[in-house]
């Protein structure tokens, strides 16, 4: 297995409603380095005493350009994009094709990305992710706001052990 992380993305940090759109221009938007969370940028208030530590959350936007050439040959392979938390209410796009989403932060997620790149003539992956963290009180501790910890692609060989395939039982 390969894999490649994607840890530059543009970010903004208000609702942009065509931003899940391959075309978008996110030219304006600042550029993070994920893990990322825009919480701990704003500042404090007591009307967020409870549950997200005195920090206000919002609805953010990452979008990250991937190069297909990065990812080496993909002929006859499996590939898959991990999330390993976004907190909270992610909903994930990949080229304009929206793949699902995760209402959790705290467990990973992934969605098989495959036939996606068969559609990628200009060899380019535009991966957008609309995160939704509006709850004032969702959490009895900090949680942040944003892609909170690691994304990355995973390329497989097309014989592989299912994800989540392997079980013992006794």
């Amino acid at each position: 297995m390969r894999t490649l992380d994607i840890r530059r993305w543009a970010f903004t940090l208000s609702d942009q409603p065509d931003a899940w759109a391959k075309g978008f221009d996110d030219s304006s938007w600042r550029t993070v380095t994920v893990p990322h969370d825009w919480s701990v940028e704003q500042e404090f208030s007591q009307s967020f005493s409870s549950g997200t530590g005195y920090l206000p959350g919002g609805i953010g936007w990452y979008r990250a350009h991937v190069s297909l050439h990065e990812l080496g040959e993909l002929a006859a392979k499996h590939v898959r994009l991990v999330f390993h938390g976004v907190y909270k209410n992610a909903q994930v796009w990949v080229n304009g094709y929206h793949l699902g989403g995760r209402p959790s932060g705290y467990a990973e997620f992934s969605f098989d990305i495959t036939e996606i790149l068969s559609y990628a003539n200009d060899g380019d992956l535009v991966v957008t992710v609309r995160v939704e963290h509006t709850d004032i009180s969702d959490s009895r501790w900090y949680n942040g706001s944003g892609i909170t910890r690691r994304v990355e692609i995973e390329v497989h060989e097309q014989v592989r052990l299912a994800e989540y395939g392997t079980a013992f039982t006794t």
